[in-house]
């Protein structure tokens, strides 16, 4: 036998978790009940337990009018201010800002570029030869 299909020991049936139950609910000597009474929204503490309110915080500073002053200037003095600056104030180039125009062509600029260019293409040549002879070397071997 399953434990659900046990009959129930207990005989008596209660009417609040008893599904079935219709009707008024039933007092504990049979009387029905009066109108339902609604429940208190706010619960106030009993008088003996009722404290009165106290007064507010005072704060009381004991620094003289001197000690105030000085530190109010060493507040004032941690404080930063924020200044706005152009790039160009930090770096200034040697051309004037000229928005979006191209800056004009520097002759020793280009130069340097030039030779800067022939020896990485020559060295990448070099270096194309130079593994081209060792694989030849090694399959002549």
């Amino acid at each position: 036998m399953t434990a659900r299909s046990r009959p129930p020991t207990d005989e008596q049936r209660t009417r609040v978790f008893d599904k079935h139950a219709r009707g008024k609910p039933v007092t504990q000597r049979g009387v029905p009940s009066g109108p339902e009474v609604g429940t208190p929204t706010e619960i106030a503490p009993p008088p003996e337990l009722a404290r009165e309110r106290s007064e507010p915080i005072r704060v009381i500073s004991m620094k003289t009018p001197a000690e105030l002053a000085a530190e109010r200037q060493r507040a004032e003095v941690k404080q930063h201010h924020v200044k706005l600056r152009a790039l160009s104030e930090l770096a200034p180039s040697a051309t004037p800002p000229m928005g979006y125009l191209a800056p004009p062509r520097d002759p020793r600029q280009v130069a340097r570029r030039r030779v800067r260019d022939a020896i990485v293409w020559g060295s990448a040549v070099l270096a194309v030869a130079a593994l081209v002879g060792v694989a030849l070397w090694l399959l002549a071997t």
